[in-house]
């Protein structure tokens, strides 16, 4: 499964965790424009302000920014 969506100015990225030892399981990614990071097909640079376990919403590997709780709301709703 992968899902990818903006979100209020965020680009919102749902798939395959990339941690070892989530196999199997789901991440949900936050991102925003900025000056580096990972080139999206738009051509701009996105870096990852939060990524949160599908399964619970809790907060895993790092995090940059507080991202409001709309956008994490809707994120959530495109998994069910």
């Amino acid at each position: 499964m992968f899902v990818e969506k903006f979100i209020q100015g965020y680009l919102v990225s749902i798939g395959d965790s990339i941690f070892t030892n989530r196999k199997g399981k789901l991440d949900v990614s936050f991102s925003l424009p900025d000056t580096w990071g990972a080139r999206h097909k738009n051509g701009r640079l996105y870096t990852t302000r939060l990524r949160l376990a599908a399964e619970t919403r809790e907060s895993i590997g790092s995090q940059s920014d507080p991202v409001p709780q709309a956008v994490i709301d809707e994120a959530f709703a495109l998994l069910s």
